[in-house]
């Protein structure tokens, strides 16, 4: 045995990180490692089936599977014995999550019964500490059935139980194991809620001393008036609850919550007084929301304490199928997301009103101005939020990493400052199916330069939630041939700025800089400054062609440039275009750099600088979004002709990347 297996440090690793079938063969081969690779293997099973199949063979027969089934369990084919049971409750020990899923049985025919029946121990897993119980028949729904067997006898620390409401009757029996619960969430699926189901709840919830995370479907008064006291609850869900009036619920501990259902202006305002980080709100399609509630629940969020260190904020209506309407939709107003500047921490938004946002670029702006450490931004239905929006959240919210939105990408933004952002968090972009693009290649580019960091644009899959339309095909079509479409290359020759007058050649000169046509087509050419320094302006254009338009400083300048230049040149000198199809404005070259300025308009304040070596034409100071990637030469070879796609897409990158980390850990292993 290699005595590194001797380090217990080491064998915690080895456990930590192997895979279930590795630590099933060290269980077998190395005696170091055998306890550990055990206690990992069963630390949580799902379903009882690999507790039946350490029964010794042949007592427990088995039939070939149906479709998905791999399996159906047909009984014993004998009595069990206490014999039987020395293998499977030394693996019963180490259970600390169960996690039940009924097998699949030939009629007639339940495991628990057989099991809890031929038990020889006080509890199946006596050191369980989480359980989730899914109980989805009648059948399942008693104490009697044996689950209670399957209990720990004081350590259970977590319950979950699935189901519909017949499954309450298992929690009168459950109640003495609740002493050390610390989560408790019934997860039932709730038609008509009798009285007694109330009450059932209510006894349960009351038993509860130590709870941090709580999910109830439905809840009256004295259960929250009881659990509003405590200190320990941290987490709660809730689905159902009674009109409350007046009351005030003061839950001094409480930092998430997540109401479901009902009348949420009502429920929140009883929750005025807690100190909140994570708040959910969900409305059943049923259940109406005026557009007034809406309003006042953001004015509600927006002012009151109890919502100022809030840092995650959902807002949905549930989906339910078959699809039914007869709620009251309701949309998101500027001012209702404006009014949202009084939850500064916001890390995580996400809103879908049912009838979309009233949310234009303006607003989008003010609300990314007041919540620059957004991490997360999902806001979905139609609005008025164009690409505009998008780059004011780029240029505000630098740690946002998830953007979903649904946009008017119609109209691409001209050339201007906004093309110097570079967003270097963001890394998943999500346009909502009824987003608007004309040009899907022109939207990818603008976002590829606003977020370098980005690895995907995803299309969202249809469910069946969303509506067949002819917009929303054409739209997902065009992001897929955004995905799928092989590199192109450009159509023709890098155009390369040739100037048509040079410096006086009877002068010694530091700079010379050209001003192309949209810049006014002249040349100004400086001396150096222990001449002493002197600038001299020669027109290129008529009626001056090259003579002296104006000077200053002592020196004296020629009257005429050198030219006009007719003779292609080999020089290499700035591309006419630059990356982003910004045009060239001046072309500068001094000592051993040549500059080249890319804007579109007169002002040179919103020109980018892109600073070149004149010894191999390569880009040293600039925005590589902005900036080609070298000068180019006027004369025809490869250094004038170039592709206009990346070397390698982002997901050849990722897996470089990755492939990249494989081989380093071999090496360190």
């Amino acid at each position: 045995m290699h005595p590194c297996l001797e380090v217990p440090e080491i064998i915690s690793e080895i456990v930590k990180y192997g895979s279930n079938a590795t630590l099933a063969i060290l269980a077998q081969t190395c005696r170091a490692i055998s306890e550990p690779a055990l206690d990992s293997l069963w630390r949580h099973i799902e379903g009882l089936y690999p507790l039946l199949r350490s029964f010794p063979v042949g007592l427990i027969n088995w039939e070939p599977g149906r479709g998905f089934e791999e399996f159906r369990f047909a009984g014993l084919a004998r009595g069990i014995t206490a014999g039987d049971w020395e293998r499977p409750l030394l693996y019963c020990s180490r259970v600390r999550s169960f996690s039940h899923q009924p097998l699949v049985v030939v009629g007639g025919h339940n495991e628990l019964d057989l099991l809890y029946l031929s038990l020889p121990a006080e509890v199946l897993f006596p050191r369980l500490r989480s359980l989730v119980l899914n109980v989805p028949y009648a059948k399942y729904g008693l104490a009697q059935t044996g689950y209670i067997r399957l209990l720990s006898g004081g350590g259970l620390q977590s319950l979950t139980l699935y189901g519909n409401t017949m499954s309450l009757s298992l929690l009168p029996g459950l109640r003495k194991y609740f002493g050390a619960v610390t989560k408790l969430d019934l997860s039932l699926r709730l038609g008509h809620i009798a009285d007694t189901d109330w009450t059932t709840i209510s006894d349960v919830v009351r038993s509860l001393d130590s709870v941090k995370i709580l999910h109830l479907p439905c809840a009256d008064l004295r259960s929250l008036l009881y659990i509003s006291s405590l200190t320990t609850l941290k987490h709660l869900h809730l689905a159902l609850i009674p009109p409350l009036g007046d009351t005030a619920l003061s839950f001094p501990a409480l930092e998430s919550l997540d109401l479901s259902d009902g009348p949420v202006l009502a429920l929140l305002q009883a929750f005025n007084g807690t100190r909140l980080r994570a708040l959910k709100l969900s409305h059943s399609p049923t259940e109406p929301q005026p557009q007034a509630d809406i309003d006042a629940l953001y004015v509600l969020l927006g002012t009151s304490p109890s919502f100022r260190n809030v840092t995650t904020l959902s807002h949905e209506n549930v989906h339910s199928f078959p699809i039914r309407e007869r709620g009251q939709p309701w949309i998101l107003s500027g001012p209702s997301l404006l009014a949202l500047r009084g939850c500064p921490r916001l890390r995580v938004l996400d809103i879908s009103p049912p009838l979309g946002l009233d949310v234009d670029d303006s607003i989008l702006t003010q609300f990314a101005k007041t919540h620059k450490a957004l991490g997360i931004l999902r806001l979905s239905g139609a609005s008025r939020v164009t690409l505009g929006g998008v780059i004011a959240l780029a240029e505000f919210c630098a740690s946002l990493k998830t953007l979903e939105v649904t946009l008017d990408a119609s109209q691409i933004p001209p050339g201007g400052p906004f093309l110097s952002i570079q967003q270097t968090s963001l890394t998943r972009f999500v346009p909502k199916h009824n987003s608007k693009i004309e040009d899907a290649f022109a939207v990818a580019s603008l976002l590829s330069g606003l977020f370098p960091a980005l690895e995907s644009v995803v299309v969202p899959i249809k469910t069946i939630f969303d509506r067949d339309t002819d917009e929303s095909a054409t739209y997902r079509s065009k992001w897929w041939q955004v995905r799928t479409a092989p590199p192109t290359p450009s159509n023709g020759v890098i155009g390369t700025y040739a100037p048509t007058y040079l410096c006086p050649t009877s002068s010694t000169w530091d700079t010379a800089s050209w001003y192309t046509v949209p810049a006014g087509n002249y040349l100004i050419c400086t001396t150096k400054a222990t001449t002493p320094q002197t600038q001299c302006s020669y027109a290129m254009s008529p009626p001056l062609n090259g003579g002296l338009e104006a000077q200053s400083g002592p020196g004296t300048c020629l009257g005429s440039a050198t030219g006009p230049v007719t003779t292609i040149s080999c020089a290499l000198n700035c591309p006419v275009v630059g990356q982003t199809s910004l045009i060239l404005m001046e072309n500068s070259i001094s000592g051993t750099t040549t500059t080249c300025y890319y804007g579109g308009t007169l002002s040179p304040v919103a020109w980018f600088a892109c600073q070149y070596s004149n010894e191999g034409g390569l880009l040293t100071t600039g925005s590589t979004t902005i900036c080609p990637g070298t000068l180019t030469s006027g004369c025809p070879g490869p250094t004038n002709s170039r592709r206009r796609y990346r070397r390698e897409d982002n997901m050849t990158a990722l897996l470089r990347k990755k492939a990249v980390d494989v081989e380093v850990r071999r090496a360190l292993e």
